[in-house]
């Protein structure tokens, strides 16, 4: 059966609400090639090597992003992802760890990188809505403490047809406070290396199990190692998924632990330092198909430039 890759992108434009704090609709744009509601098109391969000319994207409570996705066994890692193979953890061990709500549902995960900045994945912002986050609480649904987010930045190569650059920095509306279950993450040094065969940590409250779609309700962890990259871009290249130097794969020889729906945008980190956040796969735990990575590193003085951090 032949597999195709599809594309799902809406531009949304909206601020906040000066005297309710609330969102108003300012603009509503269609994308080329898309119409707003949940409609998808086939992508040719040219489409995804190509790209589109990259364009700065500042979002002030907003949210621009296109997801890819397989029909049917493909799965894009997005708004639902999931920990497979891991173990239930107090947010105590990762205080860093963020959950990114959409209307107060958990759609995301994130790490925590200073008083009033977070990082998640691009992709976890591609429908309009109130976006917050909830950090320092163990439980999906409840506890910890929320924060509006003010501005959503996206990186400037970020467009609707790649599968790069999946990256963004959230800043709060209010600093958070630092306790003992909320605690930012290290960042890594521009030239850090992500070698074969180190093991790092994945967190998040995504899905437990390939078949699950509802994610887990309590905060879990694994450990994945670093796979060869050249063998994880033959891998997905029969898919016309171009894995470049910007990201990283990591899973289990065995495919028994991974990153999966719900966990997206979620950290890797080694020696609490961040390395990497979740951005796409396959099926959760496929050991031909590694989970994929942004690798942070690549992207430090973009986060250094919009945070000061």
């Amino acid at each position: 059966m032949k597999e195709s890759v599809y594309n799902y992108s809406l531009l949304s434009v909206h601020a906040p609400n000066e005297d309710k704090n609330e969102l108003s609709w300012r603009k509503w744009k269609q994308l080329e090639g898309t119409t707003p509601g949940n409609s998808i098109r086939q992508l040719d391969k040219s489409e995804i090597n190509n790209g589109l000319d990259p364009e700065p994207t500042t979002i002030s409570r907003t949210t621009t992003d296109t997801k890819y996705f397989k029909h049917g066994k493909i799965t894009f890692t997005t708004c639902l992802e999931r920990i497979v193979g891991g173990n239930q953890v107090d947010i105590m061990r990762v205080p860093y760890q963020i959950s990114v709500l959409q209307d107060l549902q958990s759609i995301c995960g994130g790490a925590l990188i200073g008083l009033r900045y977070a990082l998640s994945a691009a992709h976890c912002f591609h429908t309009p809505g109130m976006y917050r986050i909830r950090a320092g609480s163990s439980l999906k649904d409840s506890g910890g403490e929320i924060v509006n987010i003010r501005k959503v930045l996206l990186h400037p190569k970020r467009t609707t047809r790649l599968y790069e650059y999946d990256i963004a920095i959230l800043e709060l509306e209010r600093p958070v406070k630092f306790k003992s279950t909320i605690q930012p993450v290290q960042l890594p040094d521009n030239d850090a290396l992500i070698v074969p065969g180190i093991n790092g940590m994945i967190s998040g409250f995504g899905d437990t199990y390939t078949a699950e779609n509802t994610g887990s309700r309590v905060l879990r962890v694994a450990q994945v190692s670093v796979q060869n990259l050249k063998s994880c871009e033959k891998s997905y290249s029969l898919y016309g998924i171009p894995i470049t130097s910007s990201v990283f794969c990591a899973g289990s020889p065995q495919g028994t632990k991974d990153s999966c729906q719900g966990d997206s945008g979620g950290p890797f980190v080694i020696d609490n330092v961040l390395y990497g956040l979740v951005s796409f796969g396959l099926q959760c735990g496929d050991p031909e198909h590694p989970g994929v990575y942004t690798n942070v590193a690549v992207f430090r003085d973009f986060i250094r430039i919009n945070t000061g951090i």
